[in-house]
């Protein structure tokens, strides 16, 4: 993590925070979604965001799923979170970690 934006990051960034409530894992995808790419993809990014209807997290969360460039993925992605409902997340996480 970096606590310091590159110039022209700095306004934009802050909307993003503002915009996600200061929710860590919100923050964390978006991160990984926009980590190397130029400031007028962020502004994009956060102008298709503030269009979207529904909680700013789960917004979030859904652009990042429909960014998957392979449906086969997507349907992975959904498998695997719907199998782990329920469960212990120590469990879970030493399922995931044992896959990496």
């Amino acid at each position: 993590m970096c606590n310091d934006p590159k110039a022209g990051y700095e306004e934009v960034s802050k909307n993003l925070v503002k915009y996600c409530e200061g929710h860590p894992m919100s923050l964390k995808v978006l991160g990984r979604s926009l980590h190397n790419r130029d400031v007028t993809y962020w502004e994009e990014y956060v102008e298709m965001l503030k269009k979207e209807n529904g909680h700013p997290i789960v917004n979030v969360l859904r652009m990042s799923f429909d960014s998957v460039p392979f449906k086969n993925d997507k349907e992975l992605f959904k498998h695997i979170a719907c199998f782990f409902v329920g469960m212990d997340r120590d469990v879970t996480e030493t399922i995931l970690k044992a896959c990496l």
